[in-house]
């Protein structure tokens, strides 16, 4: 059997990705669908007996005999004799309330109007158990793909291939042990060392990510001398009426040069960072989680919070 090269390993994960990408959206599209006509239903009819509530048995009509009689200042609202509607509550909720207990109907006839209108737009309704039963075959199938990006990768790692792992990928997929990684089901048990060597890319790139950053500094300060040399020189041939160097100019553009590929390079290795660090943490959390001590035995402890984006890279 011929040995993959590093395209099979790169196209094999793209590949992978493109299938997670589109488990998600399928995810989400299944959390959104609209709720079955008889549940939006009942919903309703839950609402109309808790406004219904708020409202008393009756109008009272006996403030109208008294002879030092006010009009109310809510008008007709007050004859329903509000119980547990507060005083400062908006004048749409009184009337939602007065119109549930004593014409119920009216509500019932709209609702139905407007109901009839969005499910012949949206006859994708799903129950309740049919979302669950759905989201939980998803969650598996997604599960089982991530193992495979996971197991893809390592494969490749084991053939020289290295391949960045995604920020948001699968913590019970990267933290599972080798020899639990396979089949259709997996295990997804916790192995600390996943974890470890999770950590320690991060903190390999953030080593090198200190690195770029001082190799831009100092391609910026000379970058500065430079263009602060070329204004000098110009100034000076200005008052004497000769030209600058072109030798000057160039070697300024060339500092210049430098300058933007070390920015690129640090920009490149900050954005990597980031994204491991956004694993570590992940994992960390979700190792935590089921119960399981990611810490290095002698390392430091954790601190609590996450992993900081911002600090030095010394953060475990």
């Amino acid at each position: 059997m011929s040995t993959p090269n590093t395209n099979d390993y790169h196209a094999a994960v793209a590949a992978i990705r493109e299938t997670l990408t589109r488990l998600s959206d399928e995810r989400h599209a299944t959390e959104r669908v609209p709720v079955t006509r008889a549940e939006a239903e009942r919903r309703f009819e839950d609402l109309l007996a808790s406004e219904a509530a708020a409202v008393g048995a009756g109008v009272d009509a006996a403030r109208f005999t008294v002879p030092e009689y006010t009009p109310p200042e809510r008008g007709v609202l007050a004859l329903a004799r509000p119980r547990e509607i507060a005083s400062g509550d908006p004048l749409p909720h009184l009337v939602g309330a007065v119109l549930a207990r004593f014409n119920p109907e009216a509500l019932r006839t709209a609702f139905r109007e407007e109901a009839n209108t969005f499910y012949a737009q949206h006859p994708e309704a799903l129950s309740d158990d049919a979302r669950t039963a759905k989201l939980a075959e998803l969650d598996a199938e997604q599960l089982c793909t991530a193992c495979d990006e996971e197991r893809t990768i390592r494969e490749a790692e084991s053939a020289g291939v290295p391949i960045a792992r995604r920020g948001d990928a699968s913590p019970p997929a990267v933290l599972t042990p080798d020899e639990e990684l396979t089949g259709d089901v997996p295990v997804a048990r916790v192995d600390p060392a996943r974890y470890w060597l999770i950590r320690d890319r991060a903190t390999a790139l953030a080593d090198a990510m200190w690195g770029a950053d001082e190799r831009r500094r100092i391609a910026r300060d000379e970058h500065q001398r430079a263009a602060l040399r070329v204004r000098e020189t110009e100034q000076t041939a200005a008052s004497r009426g000769v030209e600058v160097s072109e030798d000057l100019r160039q070697f300024e553009a060339q500092r210049h040069t430098a300058l933007e590929r070390c920015t690129r390079t640090y920009d490149e290795i900050h954005e990597q960072w980031e994204v491991a660090c956004r694993l570590a943490s992940a994992c960390r959390e979700y190792a935590t989680a089921q119960g399981v001590d990611v810490r290095e035995p002698g390392a430091p402890g954790i601190e609590p919070g996450g992993l900081s984006l911002v600090s030095s890279p010394q953060w475990v």
